[in-house]
């Protein structure tokens, strides 16, 4: 099939084995032989920040750190200003920063970085959109800074869109979440795969381009 050999590391704070398989189907399909690294979930930082650890040795093409809603850090009480959320906000960006700065250090690889898909419940109605301490509206926040933050050399993977995309209501599924720490539902797996190698593949140069000429 003259696949081009490419090497995946996927960091992730949840399961992530049976997704891989998915990804490399799809990735195939836009033209390339993925191998993956093999990891424990809810490692991310200890990968990153051991020089020795195995996410090294693989020698990744790619690194994606698949991150979502519920590794976003907030203390959301009542009565929450505005600057104590831009705060919270603002430590959270800094961590996935100091991890985009040890890789890019270490690293070729093309950095992947997940935004936080937001949950399908809202604890205050509405309002959770509109008051600083609903979630809802700091995850939007929280999106919104890592898009203006985002370095050359990482790209944003919008897993917010893709979860919109599939339907919240299907999307998430606490028992499956409690049980075996599954990101979002099987059946997601694989439009998040087919995206995340659409975007691999633009990244890595498969992109595909034309040019039209006016011949007049």
């Amino acid at each position: 099939l003259s696949l081009a050999p490419l090497k995946v590391a996927v960091l992730s704070s949840s399961t992530d084995h049976f997704f891989k398989e998915i990804l490399g189907f799809w990735l195939a399909r836009v033209g390339f032989d993925a191998s993956f690294l093999e990891s424990d979930y809810g490692v991310i930082h200890q990968l990153v920040v051991d020089e020795n650890s195995a996410l090294y040795a693989f020698e990744p093409d790619v690194v994606w750190l698949f991150t979502g809603w519920r590794d976003v850090k907030l203390a959301l009480a009542p009565g929450l200003s505005r600057e104590e959320e831009d705060a919270q906000i603002e430590t959270n960006v800094a961590d996935l920063e100091s991890l985009w700065e040890i890789l890019q250090e270490r690293t070729s690889a093309q950095i992947i970085q997940n935004n936080a898909d937001a949950p399908d419940f809202r604890g205050l109605g509405n309002f959770d959109s509109i008051a600083p301490w609903g979630r809802t509206r700091a995850l939007a926040s929280y999106n919104a800074e890592l898009s203006r933050r985002i370095p050359s050399g990482v790209t944003i993977f919008d897993l917010d869109y893709v979860s919109s995309l599939y339907g919240k209501c299907r999307w998430f599924d606490d028992c499956h979440w409690y049980n075996s720490k599954l990101p979002f539902t099987l059946d997601a797996a694989g439009e998040v795969a087919y995206q995340g190698a659409r975007l691999m593949a633009a990244v890595k140069g498969k992109a595909k381009k034309c040019l039209v000429l006016d011949l007049d």
